[in-house]
């Protein structure tokens, strides 16, 4: 199974103007929606890179029988990464992997299709898989991405249709 995030739940926003109505109805058919692609995409670099730690969660290390043999196979490669479909699926905005929907712009998706990474993120006992998170919507990056929005929120409330190409 792969991973997603959605965010919706604008539907019930107070309407300003036509341009707000507008806005309300498809939020995410401005260029908003690949700005916090971008974030989703830099956060989890962060998280593969820094093991975990930038979201609060260090990966557990590698069991000593499965260090040896991905040493042997695939050396010097860091944690969670063999072929690095993960990873870029996570990471690289324009990798065929990564999930990124706007359903017409009234809703955002976000994840990969890579099919382990469910496993992989929150652990696995049928396959003896410690949890180790690249995924995790911290407050910190809920912010990043409402400040995106309220970018287009502004722009909109002047009765400007600036925030549909910003």
């Amino acid at each position: 199974m792969a991973i997603s995030v959605s965010i919706e739940g604008l539907d019930k926003l107070q309407i300003t103007n036509e341009q707000m109505a507008l806005w309300a109805k498809k939020p995410f058919s401005g260029k908003s929606a690949l700005r916090i692609k971008e974030i989703f995409a830099k956060e989890n670099n962060k998280a593969f890179n820094s093991k975990g730690r930038s979201i609060g969660e260090k990966w557990p290390p590698l069991s000593l029988g499965y260090k040896a043999w991905k040493n042997e196979r695939f050396p010097n490669r860091p944690l969670l990464v063999l072929r690095g479909n993960l990873k870029a699926s996570l990471t690289k905005t324009n990798s065929r992997l990564m999930i990124f929907n706007n359903r017409g712009g009234k809703k955002l998706i976000l994840g990969t299709r890579v099919p382990y990474a469910n496993a992989q993120n929150y652990g696995s006992r049928r396959r003896n898989l410690p949890k180790r998170r690249f995924v995790k919507i911290t407050q910190k990056t809920a912010d990043a991405w409402a400040n995106e929005m309220r970018k287009d929120v502004e722009v909109a409330m002047t009765g400007s249709k600036r925030w549909q190409g910003r």
